[in-house]
């Protein structure tokens, strides 16, 4: 008997199916129609979903893709990678020349860190159809945490030969239909490196402009703005679904002046926090195309995005003209590489001297922070969560996992050699098999020392706040800072011991003690940065005048007026309004 839930024309098609008819267009039909509602058919004590039905059908599909397509969709959309390559797997055993499952079957291994099974159906995939969509991802795929930091340096050398083949390559052209939809690149992994990305990320847009059509698409409603508009319109794109860029830009998007500014928020997955009531909220369209004319015809005077590497659709959006002036925020602070985007906001206390050089975009050094980053509105639980030793020193590094360079590991190593009280706190990430590899590589290197490593799963937020009042100290990762981490253990008086770095993304943490004018924490070689650490956690003298001292700087850190203040005047100075 079916589920209350379930649509009439559905059990229409099982009852058929019940009586024995069960071609391959009912029984495809039928998982459409579940999969489209939600629902499951139950009978006879059993359940059925509505992958069960589409599988009975692939061996007489005539294009086993076609009929997986949807649901692979949905299982992409859901993060549930293994499913994905399960379905994706079938498709290709039905079907081995089929190009479309094969790329499926290789973004689904991507997301569960099976490098070999991805590169491998890349690698068909392109064989089967020559130089196309699957060469493309094949020469410009990245690996979620690298083993060493020789391994750095040949995974580079790898992209930047294979930019060279298929800059080389005649004719070569990439739908951008068939070659996005449904993918998400890693680009944003070259960040944690620790390396300069500036030349090879202009390399990669340049790839992208000769070889998808349109991809510096430009709007038809530029160069003039409306007659009579009395408001600068303000869009801000990006990747509203990460909480950092939750917390460090919804100010921006809520508290500019409204009498001066006409802000709209444009998402395409669900917010991770709702925004304010009143604040103009636009669904994006998951088609390229169609987000980017949606965003055109909004004739924004400026246009901002909170990042384009974390999401590889903003990526493509932004690489289009769509607004008169457009910028990019430090949401993944790195240079895009894209001709299109004209400023880069960052922090001038953050930034180094050399900055400029560093980006694509023209550096705009926002006074203070770029964020009037708001003070925590949630208590922390009174107890430690479970899985951690009550007693231990805790050595916590916060940060997701596959940033966490190589060299890293030798920094863990040396604090647990010179604590023997103290634990080191990892954490996992979502989805886990991103951070394997890392941590792994991590109890290598620690060897006996791996017994005082806990892994913790994501907590919730009162959870990870005990977790943090708990600590003896923040270690912030080397080659890429911490910066929702940082504000929200400063919060908590937790130090931080970070270091310098070259690029701004190592010196975010640097640039908020720096506002603080406390900068006792910030080591130059990792020699001194283990010593900081292991001195907070073991010397109660020296660990209360750093709390002390960054509790004093708190106020001109948290929840400021001035970083808004900034941005309008910024933003006034690029519309032309006095």
């Amino acid at each position: 008997m079916a589920e209350a839930t379930v649509p009439p024309a559905a059990e229409q098609h099982f009852q058929a199916i019940l009586r024995g008819d069960r071609s391959h267009a009912r029984l495809v039909t039928l998982g459409h129609l579940l999969l489209a509602t939600g629902s499951a058919i139950s009978h006879g004590g059993t359940t059925f979903e509505a992958w069960q039905f589409i599988a009975a059908a692939l061996p007489s599909s005539p294009r086993p893709f076609i009929d997986v397509a949807p649901l692979l969709g949905h299982y992409f959309g859901a993060l549930r990678y293994r499913a994905a390559a399960t379905v994706a797997r079938a498709a290709v055993a039905c079907d081995p020349g089929d190009e479309e499952a094969l790329r499926a079957l290789a973004l689904a291994a991507l997301q569960l860190a099976d490098w070999p099974t991805a590169e491998k159906a890349l690698d068909r995939a392109a064989h089967l159809v020559g130089p196309g969509a699957a060469l493309v991802m094949r020469r410009l795929l990245l690996r979620y945490g690298e083993e060493s930091v020789a391994g750095i340096g040949e995974t580079r050398a790898r992209l930047s030969a294979g930019l060279d083949e298929l800059m080389a390559c005649p004719g070569l052209k990439v739908d951008l239909v068939d070659y996005f939809a449904g993918y998400s690149s890693n680009l944003m992994l070259l960040a944690y490196h620790g390396v300069d990305d500036r030349p090879i990320l202009e390399r990669i847009a340049r790839l992208y402009a000769r070889i998808v059509p349109d991809f510096l698409w430009t709007s038809p409603h530029l160069p003039d703005p409306p007659a009579g508009r009395r408001r600068i319109r303000i869009g801000i794109a990006g990747s509203w679904n990460i909480t950092s860029n939750i917390h460090y830009f919804r100010p921006l998007a809520e508290r500019l002046d409204p009498g001066r500014f006409d802000v709209h928020v444009l998402t395409l997955l669900a917010p991770a926090a709702p925004f304010a009531p009143g604040t103009q909220v636009h669904a994006l369209p998951g088609h390229v195309g169609e987000a980017r004319r949606l965003i055109a015809a909004l004739q924004f005077d400026i246009l901002i995005y909170t990042d384009v590497h974390i999401d590889f659709f903003f990526y493509m959006l932004a690489a289009a003209r769509l607004a008169p002036v457009q910028a990019l925020l430090p949401g993944h602070p790195e240079t895009s590489g894209l001709p299109s985007l004209d400023y880069f906001i960052a922090s001038a206390e953050a930034e180094p001297a050399d900055g400029e050089a560093h980006y694509t975009e023209r550096l705009v050094r926002l006074p203070g922070q770029v964020t009037p980053y708001p003070r925590l509105d949630v208590a922390a639980e009174a107890r430690l969560p479970a899985g951690v030793p009550s007693g231990a020193r805790l050595y916590i590094c916060a940060q997701t996992t596959y940033k966490l360079h190589p060299a890293f590991d030798d920094i863990l190593a040396a604090i647990l050699e010179r604590d023997d009280e103290g634990c080191l706190i990892l954490f996992e990430m979502m989805p886990v098999e991103h951070g394997r590899t890392v941590i792994e590589r991590i109890r290598r290197r620690l060897g006996a020392l791996a017994a005082r490593l806990v892994v913790m799963p994501r907590l919730p937020l009162p959870e990870y706040l005990a977790l943090i009042r708990h600590g003896a100290v923040m270690l912030d990762s080397l080659h890429f800072s911490g910066g929702n981490t940082s504000f929200q253990a400063l919060q908590l008086g937790l130090p931080v011991v970070t270091a310098e770095g070259r690029f701004m993304r190592e010196r975010m943490t640097v640039g908020m003690y720096r506002a603080i004018g406390f900068t006792d924490l910030v080591a130059a070689t990792p020699e001194a940065y283990v010593a900081l650490a292991v001195r907070v956690a073991t010397d109660p003298d020296f660990r209360t005048r750093c709390i002390e001292a960054i509790e004093a700087g708190l106020p001109t850190l948290l929840d400021q007026q001035a970083p808004l203040a900034a941005y309008e005047a910024l933003f006034r100075g690029w519309a032309g309004v006095v």
